[in-house]
């Protein structure tokens, strides 16, 4: 209970930080993007948690290789690698969540173009990931219209006050030619995947930035490919921290950087 108390805490704090970086008129580096109005999650083998050690913040990825993650730079920024610690559970079952494998982490690689040019970051663990896990083959294509499209993560799913979900929630999109920020339209840049949630509501919000984007089978809901990370969202310094929620969900496409990807990581083996 004191341990659950602790943590509760520490998430507030948070929580009222990235609130001030609001009103300061700070926050649009910071990404938003964790579930809002979504539903508990199937397992999802491939997902990790990121966790930064100097403020508890938590990001998603997922793995690639027994030994690299694929996660968003932004989550990322300002912190040397022995600070962050990969997690890797079955975060769809409460009697798991206990049972955290901590990784750590020897190198983070990023894009030449930076941040926030291309929020993309590949980390490279100390040793491989053990035990069942499950690697998704990258998405080869752009993929047609109305194709059924996931995403999952493990942060604020409110958009009125922090409520950390206790087990991994998704939600359910089709990609869009259009990206929505502030209200605003604008053509869906093509190193981007800007998408429209299926479930009114839904969409993705504060924490987990970097979690993966998927392709779904419509019959059993079973992830074909992995097709894009995570990406954020730039808001209006006078807008209510949450209500950016309310928005289109838009992720950093994988095969505009697969040959950055492929290269880095077929180097280091």
């Amino acid at each position: 209970m004191k341990w659950t108390l602790f943590i509760f805490l520490i998430i507030l704090l948070q929580v009222q930080t990235f609130k001030s970086d609001y009103q300061r008129g700070n926050f649009s580096q910071h990404l938003l993007s964790s579930i809002i109005n979504g539903v508990p999650s199937y397992e999802r083998r491939f997902y990790v948690r990121v966790r930064r050690l100097d403020n508890y913040y938590t990001c998603g990825g997922s793995i690639i290789a027994p030994q690299w993650i694929l996660t968003a730079l932004s989550c990322l920024s300002k912190i040397r690698p022995e600070a962050i610690k990969v997690e890797v559970s079955f975060f769809s079952l409460k009697a798991t969540m206990s049972a955290l494998q901590s990784h750590v982490v020897e190198k983070v690689y990023v894009h030449n173009d930076g941040f926030p040019s291309v929020n993309l970051a590949l980390i490279r663990l100390a040793d491989p990931i053990s035990g069942p896990y499950r690697i998704l083959p990258f998405c080869r294509r752009t993929q047609p219209p109305f194709t059924y499209l996931a995403t999952c993560g493990m942060g604020i799913n409110s958009t009125s006050h922090s409520i950390i979900p206790e087990v991994l929630q998704e939600m359910y999109m089709t990609e869009s030619p259009i990206m929505y920020i502030d209200t605003k339209s604008q053509p869906c840049p093509a190193s981007s995947i800007c998408t429209h949630s299926i479930r009114e509501g839904s969409n993705i919000c504060l924490m987990d930035e970097g979690g993966p984007l998927y392709v779904l089978r419509c019959d059993n809901k079973m992830p074909q490919c992995l097709y894009g990370v995570a990406d954020y969202f730039i808001s209006d310094p006078n807008t209510p921290p949450y209500s950016v929620c309310n928005g289109g969900s838009f992720f950093t496409r994988i095969t505009h950087y697969r040959a950055w990807i492929d290269r880095i990581v077929h180097a280091f083996p």
